[in-house]
């Protein structure tokens, strides 16, 4: 008989406990790690959106009998707030960011880079537990300055990179490289399930290029994704597919329930009635693609907003889509217009042409047919 599953098994983002891409300071006051975080993050200026987590263990002098408050500064926002700084509450408040730092004399988190003061010696002994990824170690001088228990975890831990204490500018660019070797792989995600009402037929069955809409954008996405898949939702039985698990939400349903099978991946989404869409029009999209942001998404000069359905979605994207669902809204637009996207400019707007009735599809291949000729 086989075991009993109570609750449905859920693809998890990977990552530390604040954020997916984090980074842990341990062993050191926390004057010195502080220090340091203020070194890596000027280095990492322009190149990094990064956060810190740490604790201050000082009472406030007025207690305020606001649960949160927030002051809205000329170049800046503070928020503060009663609630505990526990994963749940806080890496949705971070999600827009690249990285976070975190104190571990005060936090547990991963990727941990442990120094070797002698200040902390027994206290970091305490906290070995914490230390489940190590990726540097911070000296004064030399390996001389390691605390004659922590070999053992370095044995755990071949790969672990010795940095001198005044190298942080290097640590910031190992940091950053780190970074960069974890953005997220590009997945291709092709739209086929509307009810294609206004065509009157199954607009990812019609034939603009030798074949079936649906198959021909799954060719044009395998140029420049690691996979591809069909989103439908759920009499399809094409291979390579995704069904609709957020049902009744149209596209970002689909969008979500790409989401989540692979929530570490970033999404090149793109409908199947996009008929005069190109590899050339992909690419320009591809190449400007800035996984820093929520989405990148060229702008449609015609209805002056960004065009969802031919979009790269990165994966924090993920959260705040479900966020916009949980306030009542079920269009994807409307998160790209409310978040920060990179928007990408079309000389040829009708590159992302959208035929959804049948004088639609007629102009589609009249333009088509003439490219043919003038090719």
């Amino acid at each position: 008989m086989a075991k009993h599953q109570k609750h449905t098994r859920l693809s998890r983002p990977r990552g530390g406990k604040y954020h997916p891409q984090e980074w842990t300071l341990i062993g050191a006051p926390c004057s010195v790690i502080a220090e340091c975080v203020a070194q890596i993050s000027k280095a990492l200026r322009g190149r990094l959106s990064l956060g810190y987590i740490d604790a201050d263990h000082q009472s406030s002098e007025s207690q305020s009998a606001l649960a949160a408050q927030i002051t809205d500064q000329i170049d800046q926002r503070l928020l503060m707030t009663n609630q505990a700084a526990d994963p749940w509450h806080v890496r949705p408040m971070l999600s827009h960011l690249d990285a976070v730092l975190v104190n571990g004399n005060h936090f547990a988190g991963a990727a941990q880079i442990v120094f070797m003061d002698p200040k902390k010696k027994e206290s970091l002994q305490r906290k070995l537990d914490r230390i489940t990824d190590l990726r540097y170690v911070v000296v004064e001088n030399n390996e001389d300055d390691i605390h004659d228990y922590f070999f053992k975890i370095l044995e755990r831990f071949p790969e672990a990179q010795m940095i001198k204490r005044c190298e942080m500018e290097k640590l910031a660019s190992l940091i950053y490289a780190d970074y960069q070797s974890r953005v997220a792989p590009l997945y291709g995600l092709v739209l086929t399930g509307g009810r294609s009402e206004r065509m009157g037929t199954d607009k990812a069955q019609l034939v603009y290029h030798q074949k079936d809409q649906a198959s021909h954008v799954f060719e044009q996405c395998q140029q420049f994704c690691k996979r591809v898949f069909y989103s439908h939702a759920g009499s399809d039985h094409r291979e390579n597919g995704i069904a609709d698990s957020f049902l009744g939400l149209g596209p970002m349903g689909g969008i979500l329930s790409a989401f989540r099978e692979y929530p570490d991946s970033a999404w090149l989404v793109v409908s199947c009635d996009l008929p005069l869409l190109d590899e050339e029009t992909i690419d320009l999209l591809v190449r400007a693609r800035d996984p820093s942001k929520f989405a990148t998404a060229f702008m449609n000069t015609d209805t002056g907003f960004a065009e969802p359905l031919v979009t790269i979605w990165e994966p924090r994207s993920y959260s705040r889509i479900l966020q916009f669902v949980s306030a009542g809204y079920s269009c994807p637009r409307k998160v790209l217009i409310n978040s920060d996207i990179e928007q990408v400019h079309l000389a040829d707007q009708s590159k992302i042409f959208n035929a959804n009735t049948p004088e639609d599809m007629a102009f589609a291949k009249t333009k088509l047919s003439a490219k043919g000729r003038n090719s």
